[in-house]
């Protein structure tokens, strides 16, 4: 792991599908990178995406493999105009009803005076938490890329169309993509493939929805312009959802769709936010999901289950409600905090917990989420400072870690030093060996271990054979005075010749109470199989 991606959130993402007319396309790239300019350090961020496709799956195909790449060259090359001259619906289409948009250099400035040095302030308590400049330089990189990402997004959806109508002009989709970068999380949309954050705390859209029938703003601005909003009429009578004339198509937004003409836009609506300090879950589909399963209902639904299990089970959740007659396409993306990294989900969305929940179990909440349009300015926010706030708390907890650690392995020395102590000083009070005796000893090699004391004090004894052969001679015979000879009783014999050789043994031997008037040789050999006893 870098240095950089130390601070960063990890992310863990999972897919499920369910197939009905094989429109949609999808992509998923946790780990995908990008340069701004051409001298700068490559940045890792996460780009995922879901395109539901509609009259074929072209389209939603050539977006799906089109976007990152067409988005990595946007950043790799900011001064890359716009192709004015390019065909298509949305040729004249970059701008809006609300001013609208170059495609690079004038987002709005988010960071004033007071911001930068908020910024400052907390850059310097990150260096003192430990982290290297090498790391606060690669952070500040990556905020950069970030301040450049919403331009570069509306020249990638732009030329994806451009490029795709140099192949087809028959089909049309929506387009949802996540661009993950450090904790700022960036959504760009075109569509009503739509996109929610869950922080255990709220649940939030964070994406636009262009479908006439939801988007009052959608409307005003096509009927702005000239066109037409009204529904299909079937014998006079209007029927189905509210569509855009001339083409007919139910969003005001979509990459293809070349009879839709310019005012069906491929300029996607951008939000941004900054991801809690414990981080969050990111659930975008299509909207073969979110026309049978309620928001909030399926955020719900999932929590306290990985990623993996948590997309399957949305599909399934939408297949119970009702037999689906669309495509549905779940990516789920988990962000969890570097503290977190062996959790199965992002911490504060364990199962049936709220943020009020956790709030009254003791454990913290999720912070709000600010969510603003960083091409308009709305609900600008200073996400610079919430992320270097974010970055701080990452530093702080991996700096409580380490000084715990070794605050622990210095405990653990102390403990053996006094151990050692103790077992030293016990030797000592038992009484030791000489310095001398313990030289002779030892083998060169360290010093001999003995069983016990004892074991110890009787190897100590040393004594040459001749001083063992003298002292026995000045102590003399043993004294046989007190002392009594007992007979042994025989040992049985299996054979009839053993038991007469005892039998006359035993009359010729003399009992013990006459054993001091016998004979000396019977004397010897009553005693020669006997016994002493003490008298």
């Amino acid at each position: 792991m870098s240095v950089k991606e130390a601070l960063e959130p990890i992310i863990k993402y999972a897919l499920a599908k369910y197939v009905d007319k094989g429109e949609d396309a999808w992509t998923q790239q946790p780990a995908a990178e990008a340069t701004l300019g051409d001298e700068n350090e490559a940045i890792k961020i996460g780009f995922f995406g879901v395109f539901d496709g509609h009259g074929g799956k072209a389209a939603a195909t050539f977006a799906s493999r089109h976007v990152l790449p067409l988005l990595q060259n946007a950043l790799k090359d900011p001064s890359a105009p716009e192709d004015g001259e390019a065909s298509g619906s949305q040729a004249s289409g970059s701008a809006s009803s609300d001013g609208g948009h170059s495609p690079m250099g004038d987002t709005p400035a988010t960071a004033n005076a007071a911001e930068l040095k908020d910024v400052a302030g907390l850059r310097a308590d990150v260096a003192a938490a430990g982290v290297t400049e090498v790391a606060l330089a690669a952070n500040e990189c990556a905020d950069m890329l970030v301040e450049a990402l919403p331009a570069a997004l509306v020249q990638a959806f732009a030329a994806t169309e451009r490029e795709f109508f140099t192949h087809s002009q028959t089909s049309g989709t929506t387009a949802t993509v996540a661009v993950v970068a450090g904790w700022e999380v960036l959504i760009a949309n075109v569509g009503d493939s739509l996109g929610y954050l869950d922080t255990g705390s709220e649940v939030v859209q964070v994406s636009g929805n262009h479908r006439l029938d939801d988007s009052k703003a959608e409307r005003e601005r096509i009927l702005a312009t000239g066109a037409e909003v009204a529904q299909s009429e079937v014998e006079g009578k209007g029927v189905g959802p509210m569509r855009v004339w001339p083409g007919g198509l139910a969003m005001g937004r979509t990459i293809g769709d070349h009879a839709g003409g310019a005012v069906v836009l491929c300029e996607p609506e951008i939000r941004q936010m900054t991801l809690p300090t414990g981080g969050g879950r990111l659930v975008l589909a299509s909207d073969g999901l979110w026309d049978l399963v309620k928001p909030h209902t399926a955020a719900h639904h999932v929590r306290g289950l990985p990623a993996s299990k948590a997309a399957s089970e949305l599909v399934a959740l939408a297949a119970r409600n009702r037999k689906p007659r669309d495509d549905i396409t779940v990516i789920v993306v988990d962000v969890l905090p570097p503290s977190a990294h062996d959790a199965k989900h992002p911490p504060l969305l364990a199962r049936a917990k709220s943020g009020a929940a956790a709030a009254l179990a003791g454990g913290p909440a999720a912070e709000p989420v600010d969510i603003f349009w960083p091409l308009t300015g709305e609900g600008a926010t200073h996400w610079r400072r919430n992320v270097w706030q974010r970055r701080l708390a990452v530093a702080q907890e991996a700096k409580r870690q380490r000084d715990a650690v070794i605050a622990a392995e210095a405990a653990k020395a102390a403990k053996a030093a006094e151990a050692a102590e103790r077992q030293a000083g016990g030797v000592s009070s038992n009484g030791s060996a000489s310095d001398e005796t313990q030289s002779d000893a030892s083998d060169g090699e360290g010093e001999v271990q003995y069983a016990s004391e004892l074991h110890r004090q009787m190897a100590m004894l040393q004594m040459d054979p001749s001083e063992l052969e003298v002292a026995r001679d000045k102590a003399g015979p043993a004294e046989d005075e007190g002392w009594e000879t007992v007979p042994t009783k025989p040992a049985r014999r299996d054979s009839e010749a053993s038991q007469r050789r005892d039998s006359e043994a035993s009359r010729r031997s003399v009992p013990v109470d006459d054993a001091e008037s016998a004979d000396p040789a019977q004397r010897e050999f009553a005693g020669g199989r006997g016994g002493r006893g003490r008298g």
